[in-house]
C-alpha cells in the first residue's frame, strides 16, 4: 500500500521523498520484513504521517490492510495533498 500511495502523492503533485530509513523505521521492531523493493515508499510515507504502522512498535508490512486502515490512509493522503480539509 506504501508504494500505491507515494505513487498517488506523485501523481498529486507532491514530491514526497524518503527521509532517513533508520531513523524513521527505528521504532518498529518488524523493521526487517519490510520488502527492500519497497522500504523507500515505506519511509516517505510514515515521514508524511499518512501511515503509521498497526502500532508504535510493529509496522506488519505483510499483513492484508482491513476496509478501516484503507480509508483512513486514503483520508489522510487526501488531507497531506489538500483535496479535503482536514
Amino acid at each position: 500500500m506504501s508504494v500505491l500511495v507515494l505513487r498517488a502523492l506523485h501523481m498529486a503533485g507532491m514530491n514526497q521523498e524518503a527521509g532517513n530509513k533508520e531513523e524513521t523505521l527505528r521504532g518498529y521492531q518488524d523493521h526487517d520484513t519490510i520488502a527492500s523493493w519497497s522500504e523507500a515508499a515505506v519511509v516517505a510515507v510514515v515521514d508524511t504521517g499518512i501511515i503509521a504502522g498497526r502500532s508504535a512498535t510493529s509496522f506488519v508490512p505483510q499483513a492484508s490492510a482491513t476496509r478501516a486502515e484503507a480509508a483512513v490512509v486514503l483520508m489522510r493522503m487526501l488531507q497531506h495533498v489538500g483535496y479535503i480539509n482536514p
